[in-house]
């Protein structure tokens, strides 16, 4: 008797269900994704309990007809892609047809669609992959998808979910990153009936960033504006001094659509080498317009990958395109536009309708050229079969609050403390020093009887600095030292709930915060031993820290902080120090425990020998 056979259709669905829906926000993601393609213009997001109660996705789309309503979840059933040629150049959020099946086979299901022409809408019930109920109703045009008890008969997947704080976390960033890649459409995010965001169409990328990630993130971004061999190029990036410890405030968007790949991650690199400190990266919204037959999206089951035909060459343009932004820093308020797609009808439901407008050729390299002035962004058309899509620049730096977030990686390992060691003065190896001068403002030269001393001042100062800081925290001794003149910090909605709820933390390593109204914060006094020239920017690394690390302050506050502050020390004078400063420098540096090399483990000063400049010299005396 034959061992090998067909799966029931019940449980194939549950299996596709555990490559598309991974969580509540997978959910989020592919009936926003069916909304956009419907040509909503405007969304809708209601979660409930993290979305293990309810997800409901809302909007004034095409509709849906009663058979297409009942056929949309049927496996496989897609009106997006018609022959094995169309995964060729798929321009569609959603074609694979299997969200909706996957989703309705692990939830309660219900949905509630009308087209504009009809008098009369449909409502199919759905539980566990059954259709349990289809009637006429009355509901506005448009389509109202509601998921509910997510995971109610698979309890081994339920079981996996993590903290309400880490769903809603990453239910966040997904509408994020929607609402960033269609400025054209108005999108609203509710948890528990709680406004996070509601944002309003516009056409300048510039002021839905704002909107959603605070108007100091993205106020002094630089414009980008490049086309090359028929791809173009848009967008918002970030002036060196505006890194952070990950790369999650790089977000990018192919043919507008939200996409991760590494070929593009690495031109940005290149573009700030030697402008930024290793392990840094500068935020960026990048927004690319090819034709869809150079980009395959068909790699992975929730579409988060993507590869190209041309990875070398992405990478090389990708990097042309923000060394010219960083060499052109202009007007960096200009309003910025998005590329946009020009409208053209389709039907709703994720991978499951019918479009009525035929695939159309990319514009020609001819139609797309480079722009003078980077400082605005002119608007290329071009057709494609999804409406309206304007593309946008984000930086919330997202957003996500939470207990336990998980899978939001960072490329740099924890800076370890440098380990006590008994005392030992170094305070006579610096006495004999004889000052020569300074090289650059960024050097000392200095002499002594063993030979030619070079200083470096700023890891010089991320010594002394570290040093001192850890001595606090060890003593659980950080005096905080009030502003002359306090600052303030406009943060996203999700990094206003993580400071509101991790505020005594903050406060027992030094930060005095207080709200000022809106998503606005007062920092009334810091670390005493904290250099003030970049506040804001290392107040931005510790949300940055909480957010991948939430119990970080708690757990490993020493390590945590040190990391952050010896980043902060001075990188660079403006001018010459003064003798007095140089000779203070010196004597700080010479009571630090490890005076010979920064936290990060390189060198502090670099000793040439008497003998070592007679070698380079070529002499023997």
């Amino acid at each position: 008797m034959s061992k090998i056979r067909i799966l029931k259709e019940e449980i194939s669905n549950r299996i596709a269900a555990g490559e598309v829906i991974e969580r509540p926000a997978s959910v989020v993601k592919e009936l926003a994704d069916n909304a956009i393609d419907s040509g909503a213009t405007r969304i809708f997001i209601n979660i409930e309990k993290a979305g293990t109660r309810l997800i409901q996705i809302s909007d004034n789309g095409s509709g849906m007809d009663k058979d297409d309503a009942l056929m949309c979840l049927e496996a496989h059933a897609t009106s997006k892609i018609v022959d094995i040629h169309d995964l060729e150049s798929i321009s569609t959020f959603g074609f694979r047809g299997e969200a909706l099946p996957s989703i309705a086979s692990v939830s309660r299901f219900e949905i509630n669609t009308r087209q504009q022409e009809s008098i009369e809408g449909t409502k199919v019930i759905c539980e566990g992959g059954t259709i349990k109920a289809l009637e006429a109703t009355g509901c506005p045009p448009g389509t109202s998808i509601s998921v509910r008890n997510l995971f109610f008969n698979v309890p081994a997947r339920k079981k996996f979910l993590r903290s309400n704080a880490t769903e809603e976390a990453h239910i966040q960033e997904t509408a994020l990153l929607l609402a960033l890649s269609r400025l054209d459409i108005f999108m609203e995010l509710r948890f528990d009936n709680r406004l996070i965001f509601s944002v309003p169409a516009t056409d300048d990328i510039r002021t839905r960033a704002a909107l959603l990630f605070g108007r100091d993130m993205v106020k002094d971004m630089l414009a980008v504006n490049y086309a090359e061999a028929g791809i173009m190029i848009t967008g918002l990036i970030a002036r060196p001094e505006m890194t952070r410890n990950t790369r999650k405030e790089q977000r990018l968007f192919v043919n507008g659509r939200p996409i991760q790949a590494p070929t593009l991650y690495n031109g940005i690199k290149e573009a700030y080498q030697g402008l930024i400190v290793k392990g840094r990266f500068a935020p960026c919204l990048l927004y690319y317009v090819m034709n869809p037959s150079r980009v395959d999206i068909n790699v992975h089951p929730a579409k988060r990958e993507v590869r190209f035909k041309e990875n070398n060459f992405l990478a090389k343009i990708t990097a042309a395109a923000v060394s010219l932004a960083l060499r052109g820093i202009t007007d960096s308020t200009t309003q910025v536009n998005a590329p946009a797609f020009m409208d053209s009808p389709s039907h709703d439901s994720d991978d499951n309708t019918t479009s009525t407008t035929p695939q159309e050729e990319f514009a020609t390299p001819q139609m797309i050229t480079p722009v003078a002035d980077i400082s605005r962004v002119s608007r290329p058309t071009f057709t494609m079969p999804t409406p309206s899509a304007t593309v946008t620049q984000a930086v919330s730096n997202s957003s996500s609050t939470v207990d336990e977030v998980e899978g939001l990686n960072t490329d740099i390992e924890p800076l370890q403390p440098t380990p006590q060691i008994p005392a030992q003065s170094n305070a006579k190896q610096f006495e004999d020093l004889i000052i020569i001068g300074q090289y650059r403002h960024h050097y000392i030269l200095a002499q002594n009887n063993s030979g030619l001393i070079l200083i470096s001042i700023r890891a010089a100062n991320e010594r002394i600095l570290f040093e001192k800081m850890q001595a606090q925290l060890h003593n659980s001794d950080i005096e905080s030292q009030l502003l002359l003149l306090p600052g303030t910090v406009d943060l996203s909605p999700a990094d206003t709930r993580l400071v509101n709820k991790y505020s005594e933390q903050i406060s027992s390593i030094g930060f005095e915060i207080e709200p000022f109204g809106g998503n606005t914060f007062v920092i009334s006094a810091v670390p005493a031993a904290f250099p003030h020239e970049n506040i804001t920017g290392t107040f931005l690394d510790i949300i940055d820290q909480l957010r991948d690390n939430p119990r970080g302050l708690k757990r490993h506050s020493e390590n945590f902080l040190l990391q952050i502050v010896s980043r902060s020390a001075t990188r660079g004078n403006k001018k010459p120090l003064a003798n007095e400063e140089i000779k203070y420098l010196i004597k700080e540096l010479s009571q630090a425990q490890m005076p010979y090399s920064c936290p990060a483990g390189r060198p502090v000063l670099i000793h040439l020998s008497e003998n070592e400049l007679l070698r380079r010299f070529g002499r023997k005396d």
